[in-house]
């Protein structure tokens, strides 16, 4: 088959994963439009029909995601079939491992240069093309200062430093904040007593421990 052939067999790519998701969860073409239609967006039934059965060459970004609202499940699985095929045609003459195409369409990784290279990349927070991991990243680090809490925890490093826990986590968040928004990011919301987080810099306290004590002095 040609490149040009390729938008039709990606459209049955999702055609075949809408109907396999739609039978598994026992519901008829009439019952996905109905529930498309509750949703906000009609599928009459027979538009389902002719895109299960090969007749409609497309589907736009606004069908395939009410379909997969409809379907309950998460969009990328229609356009990559995880878990039901070892690779996808995810671009005209580019066929990649399902995984990865799920973690391209899913800004976690990136394609390489070379078409015939079957393998993404892992993005690096540096990356400029990294935005889905910095979101990941400020996330994990909000989840670290929740497991924290506001104890006094202290680490000694291999310089017999001690370091403030709570005060490194808090360090590392508004440095990544200032990273988001030096690339044009929204800045995700903060938790109640972490509002002042990007007004100015924060520094980790460290101290020379002294035999016998463990604290901060």
């Amino acid at each position: 088959m040609s490149q040009n052939d390729w938008p039709g067999r990606l459209t049955q790519v999702i055609a075949d994963q809408v109907r396999r998701y739609r039978l598994a969860r026992k519901m008829s073409a009439q019952g996905l439009s109905d529930r498309c239609a509750t949703l906000g967006m009609e599928i009459p039934r027979p538009v389902l029909a002719n895109l299960e059965n090969g007749r409609r060459p497309i589907v736009s970004v606004a069908e395939l995601l009410i379909l997969a609202a409809a379907l309950d499940v998460p969009p990328v699985v229609l356009v990559a079939p995880l878990g039901h095929a070892p690779n996808v045609g995810i671009l005209p003459g580019r066929q990649i491992d399902t995984w990865d195409a799920a973690l391209w369409i899913s800004g976690e990784v990136r394609l390489s240069e070379d078409a015939a290279d079957t393998e993404a990349e892992w993005l690096d927070l540096a990356d400029e093309r990294s935005i889905v991991p910095l979101y990941h990243q400020h996330d994990r680090l909000l989840e670290e200062l929740e497991s924290i809490g506001e104890g006094r925890i202290v680490l000694t490093d291999t310089a017999n430093n001690v370091i403030n826990v709570r005060a490194r986590v808090v360090a590392s968040l508004q440095a990544h904040r200032a990273l988001m928004t030096e690339r044009g990011l929204l800045l995700p919301p903060l938790a109640a007593g972490l509002e002042d987080i990007d007004s100015g810099p924060r520094r980790v306290r460290r101290v020379r421990s002294v035999p016998g004590e463990g604290g901060e002095q």
